[in-house]
C-alpha cells in the first residue's frame, strides 16, 4: 500500500472533496483520483461514496482513516523517542481546544513549558468540546482541553484540572446589576442571548435549568459565541 496514496486518501476524507484536497496539497485532482482509485482496487472495496457535491467516506473508509491516523500517530511518536535519544528533549504536542481557553491561558502555559524544554513545540487546533473530544479519539490530538459534564463516550483518558465559574452578563442599568449574586430563577425571567445548543456551555445551562424545571427566554442567538 503506497503511502503517497494514503496522504491523499486522508486529505480527501478530511477536506470531503478532491477539488479541496487538491489546493490544499498543491497537486492535481486528477493524480489524487488515481491513486484513491489504486487504493480501491488493491483493497477490492470502495473507500467513498461519490456524491454531487463531494466524497463521503463509505464504512470501509472510516474503518481505514482511524488505522491510518493511529499509525502515523504512532510513527510519528517512535521518531519522537528516537531524536529525543540523541541531545534535548524534542517533539511536536498537538493540543485541541476551545477558543476562550486557548486566548486566555493557553498561551503563557506553553512559554512557561517551552522555556525548559525550547526543543518542544505546539501546535494548537481550536473547536467545540465534541471536536476536541473526536480530534483526541481518532489521534489528531495529543492533548484535549475543554469543558464537559461527562465523560465521552470514545474511551480517552479523563482528567479534570479545575472549576470554572459562569457568569452573566448584564448592562448596569439593570435591576439585577445591583445584586451581589444572581440565580437561575432571577436569569430565567429574562431574555439571554445564549450559546448555540451544539456548545458545552448551552448544555451544562440547561442541564442546571432542567434539574430546576426552569427555562431561558432565548433572544436572537449570536452568529459567533466568545468564551
Amino acid at each position: 500500500m503506497q503511502h503517497i496514496a494514503l496522504r491523499y486518501f486522508l486529505e480527501v476524507a478530511r477536506t470531503g472533496s478532491i477539488t479541496e484536497a487538491s489546493a490544499q496539497m498543491n497537486v492535481s485532482g486528477s493524480a489524487i483520483s488515481r491513486q484513491i482509485s489504486r487504493l480501491e482496487t488493491e483493497l477490492a472495496v470502495e473507500l467513498f461514496e461519490r456524491r454531487p457535491r463531494g466524497m463521503v467516506l463509505s464504512p470501509a473508509g472510516e474503518l481505514l482513516v482511524k488505522h491510518v491516523r493511529r499509525i502515523a500517530l504512532d510513527t510519528e511518536r517512535a521518531l519522537a523517542d528516537v531524536r529525543e535519544m540523541r541531545g534535548p528533549q524534542r517533539g511536536l504536542v498537538r493540543v485541541a481546544t476551545y477558543e476562550g481557553f486557548a486566548v486566555d491561558r493557553l498561551a503563557r502555559i506553553i512559554a512557561d513549558f517551552r522555556a525548559q524544554f525550547p526543543g518542544v513545540l505546539f501546535h494548537v487546533w481550536v473547536g467545540n468540546s465534541s471536536e476536541i473530544c473526536e480530534r483526541v479519539n481518532e489521534g489528531n490530538a495529543d492533548i484535549g482541553i475543554t469543558y464537559s459534564y461527562s465523560a465521552p463516550a470514545g474511551g480517552e483518558k479523563i482528567e479534570r484540572i479545575a472549576r470554572r465559574p459562569m457568569y452573566a452578563l448584564i448592562p448596569r442599568s439593570h435591576p439585577l446589576a445591583r445584586r451581589k449574586q444572581v440565580t437561575l430563577a432571577d436569569l430565567s425571567t429574562e431574555p439571554m442571548a445564549m450559546p448555540d445548543k451544539g456548545r458545552t456551555q448551552r448544555q451544562l445551562i440547561d442541564t442546571a435549568l432542567a434539574t430546576k424545571g426552569l427555562a431561558m427566554i432565548p433572544f436572537s442567538p449570536p452568529t459567533r459565541w466568545q468564551h
